[in-house]
C-alpha cells in the first residue's frame, strides 16, 4: 500500500488511499502510519475499546499527517453519536461518520447538534 500510494503521488493524482476492514486497533493505526501506507484512516471507535483509545488514534493520525475518519458502526445510539461528536471535536477528527442508522437526516441532526451545543457552552465560558 506504500508503493501504491507513492505512485499515486507520483502521478499528482487526487486519489487516497483510506485503510478501513485492515486496520481495526490502535496497534494497526500505527503499524499504517508508520509505514506511510495510507493517507487516511477509519478509526472504528466501537473495535478500539475505550474512548481513550480512539482520542489517541485521532492524535496519533494528526502527529503522522494521516487524515483521521472517527467511525465505528450505523448500529450505534443517539448516545453513541454525541459521544463520537465531542471526541471528534476534542480531536479535531477530519471526518465524522453520521450515526446512527444508515439515513442521513437523523445522524446529521444529533452529531450537529451536540457540537453546536458543546461549542455554544465552550463560548458562553470566554
Amino acid at each position: 500500500m506504500r508503493e501504491l500510494r507513492q505512485t499515486l503521488r507520483d502521478k499528482e493524482t487526487d486519489v487516497k488511499i483510506i485503510a478501513d476492514e485492515w486496520c481495526n486497533t490502535l496497534d494497526d493505526i500505527e503499524a499504517f502510519s508508520e509505514k506511510g501506507a495510507v493517507d487516511i484512516v477509519h478509526i472504528k471507535m466501537p473495535d478500539l475499546g475505550g474512548i481513550n483509545n480512539s482520542v489517541e488514534a485521532v492524535l496519533l493520525c494528526k502527529e503522522k499527517g494521516i487524515g483521521a475518519y472517527l467511525g465505528g458502526t450505523a448500529n450505534g445510539t443517539d448516545q453513541s453519536a454525541r459521544i463520537s461528536a465531542q471526541v471528534a471535536l476534542a480531536t479535531r477528527a477530519d471526518f465524522l461518520l453520521l450515526k446512527p442508522g444508515l439515513e442521513v437526516d437523523e445522524g446529521l441532526m444529533i452529531e450537529y447538534n451536540e457540537m453546536k451545543r458543546v461549542l455554544t457552552l465552550i463560548g458562553s465560558r470566554q
